[in-house]
């Protein structure tokens, strides 16, 4: 169901990625930036939040599916438009910081 819903709205405005993915999800608890959201995994989950080291303010996307050493993620504003892309990404990435899971208590 998530996946339909993010290929549904590629391509379209959907602000800045805490924004975004707090509307996409619900959940009223995803505030601040990207940069100040805390992590509580190290391990990648499907319905987790993935975090990157992407300069000035970091950057969240949504774990949508895993597959191998890939994850599909969709976010918004990871290529500074404020529109929603889905797209796979290396589990490996440098630039991934750590992952929230909403499961887990920090």
């Amino acid at each position: 169901e998530l996946i339909a819903r993010a290929r549904a709205l590629e391509g379209k405005w959907g602000d800045q990625c805490v924004t975004f993915l707090k509307k996409f999800l619900a959940r009223p608890e995803i505030r601040g930036d990207a940069w100040t959201f805390p992590v509580n995994s190290e391990k990648p989950s499907i319905g987790s939040l993935v975090k990157f080291d992407y300069k000035p303010l970091g950057h969240l996307a949504l774990i949508l599916e895993i597959a191998g050493d890939e994850m599909l993620v969709v976010d918004s504003n990871s290529r500074l438009d404020e529109k929603i892309h889905t797209y796979w990404i290396s589990i490996d990435d440098i630039n991934i910081i750590g992952y929230y899971d909403f499961e887990k208590i920090i």
